[in-house]
């Protein structure tokens, strides 16, 4: 037989230079001071909150044009506020408690959904009345607006969704969804995603109306739902303080589970809002583009290269979810994994509906007034915190790697 093969020893560790460890070490050490320090400074220089807009009323959604901030309330009212001059530009009182509004900035008319049933619509600039859209039996809960301004969407507490002529000013199609509420839906990809009260989510084939998907997995109302805007998932958020992300491949059959969870509020979840972080970065480079060639529309305010840098750095994540609760605070979650990235602390009351508009996302909420946030700001923080536990880590490996490797030394100088 021939002789058995010795095992082979494994190739031994490289000598570890102690001392360009140490170095390295120290380095690291400097780095994670300043960036400590940049993000320290940077708290001080930039408030999380750029301004708050007040009214005196309990404010249930938000919507933005034309320089414009235009809110619902629950005291009939709609408000339209200038957004550099803080100013009164638009104000009308519906027949009763309005609950979401949408612009058609082209056709220049603001829709507000009111508690009665009622669509009451009004010329944004002059506040002259231009007609209702009137079908609905319940509260209106939500209002979309697709592509094109020919037509809105809407759903209600009366369980249907409705699509709206705008030309005509008539209902053109009814979806019945389920006998439960209807608080929010979206529209993607010729799918209706439909929330309800019975804390379920259903998808509508929009051209047959027949319901093709049932997403169950929450323990409360839904309360409000958004897509992300690349066909592949939807979040819905509801009052048992979570989020869901469910995925809307058809392969998934009738019955669909969750996805995933967001977890961190304490309390009802009530707004949501997607931000594609490669569209948000070219809309700010557009800005700064058209702020360079002197287009005064456009937000003074810009990004050094160095910032441009962290928020195109591949480690950011691609998409990010907003989240708006009643336990009054704003999250940024990476809406792939599920981790919050930032809470955002100013309203006082519960945040109730979302707007981005030029790299500023606007919150509207029950404390009677709409805040102003720095996105890009939020984000660049998070990616420098993201750093500094990423230096964090790497410091800890080598002090690790230098106390082994110390050890070793001292147990070879005892055997010599």
């Amino acid at each position: 037989m021939p002789p058995k093969a010795k095992d082979k020893e494994p190739p031994a560790e490289p000598p570890v230079n102690l001392e360009e460890l140490q170095l390295h070490i120290a380095q690291l050490g400097d780095e994670i001071a300043t960036v400590k320090e940049n993000i320290e400074t940077r708290a001080k220089d930039y408030a999380d909150s750029l301004s708050t807009f007040d009214v005196p009323w309990p404010l249930t959604s938000v919507a933005h044009g034309a320089g414009v901030l235009f809110s619902g309330s629950l005291d009939n009212r709609v408000l339209g506020v200038d957004v550099k001059a803080h100013t009164d530009r638009f104000e009308v009182v519906a027949a009763a408690p309005v609950f979401c509004i949408a612009l058609l900035p082209e056709a220049g008319v603001l829709c507000a959904g009111t508690d009665c049933g009622n669509i009451e619509c009004w010329n944004s600039l002059n506040c002259e009345p231009v007609g209702e859209l009137a079908g609905h039996t319940a509260r209106v809960s939500c209002l979309r607006r697709p592509e094109t301004e020919q037509h809105l969407w809407s759903s209600s507490h009366d369980g249907t969704i409705r699509q709206w002529d705008m030309r005509e000013l008539k209902c053109v199609r009814t979806f019945k969804v389920c006998d439960f509420q209807v608080s929010s839906f979206v529209l993607e990809s010729g799918t209706i995603y439909a929330g309800a009260w019975d804390a379920t989510v259903r998808a509508i084939d929009a051209s047959t109306g027949e319901c093709t998907a049932f997403f169950r997995g929450h323990e409360h109302i839904v309360h409000a739902l958004t897509a992300d805007k690349r066909g592949q998932n939807i979040y819905s958020a509801s009052g048992d303080h979570k989020v869901i992300q469910w995925s809307v491949d058809p392969s998934q059959g009738f019955d669909r589970t969750p996805k995933a969870r967001f977890n961190g509020h304490i309390d009802a979840v009530l707004c949501l809002h997607i931000l594609v972080l490669e569209d948000f970065v070219a809309a700010v480079c557009g800005e700064q583009a058209a702020a360079a060639e002197g287009d005064a529309s456009v937000r003074g305010d810009t990004m050094t290269v160095q910032e441009m840098e962290l928020l195109r750095d591949p480690c950011m994540p691609a998409v990010v979810l907003i989240t708006g609760s009643d336990d009054r605070s704003i999250r940024l979650f990476d809406a792939e994994t599920g981790q919050c990235l930032l809470v955002l602390i100013g309203h006082t009351d519960a945040v109730t509906g979302f707007e981005v508009d030029n790299g500023v996302l606007y919150s509207s909420s029950f404390d009677h007034s709409v805040r102003s946030w720095q996105l890009q700001e939020a984000l660049i923080r998070i990616q420098m915190r993201r750093n500094l536990k990423n230096l964090e880590i790497e410091k800890a490996e080598k002090e690790e790697l230098l106390e082994a490797n110390s050890k070793k030394k001292k147990k070879g100088k005892k055997k010599k």
